[in-house]
């Protein structure tokens, strides 16, 4: 979500180490579980949920990290966050 800036050139971008861009932005749909965590960060923690979505439910989808384990989503309300790439659908 935000741009990263080198130190030393403050107009220069910096590619974030976390997330690599897929090629547009898409839709995916909620599969294989009841309840899926929305997280702050990509990573699986207790602590950085920060919101549940329900299977079935939709999130565009903007980005994934460099583990391709975590899309960078947002939801139709507007919260932003990371998913578990396991439990999305690509449609």
């Amino acid at each position: 979500y935000k741009q990263l800036y080198s130190e030393a050139n403050e107009s220069k971008p910096v590619e974030d180490p976390v997330i690599k861009e897929i090629d547009k932005t898409v839709t995916g749909t909620v599969i294989g579980c009841d309840i899926l965590n929305v997280r702050s960060a990509p990573k699986a923690s207790e602590q950085n949920v920060i919101t549940t979505i329900a299977l079935g439910d939709s999130v565009k989808i903007f980005e994934k990290d460099s583990t391709d384990t975590f899309y960078s989503v947002e939801l139709k309300d507007g919260t932003k966050g990371f998913v578990m790439k396991t439990y999305i659908s690509i449609i």
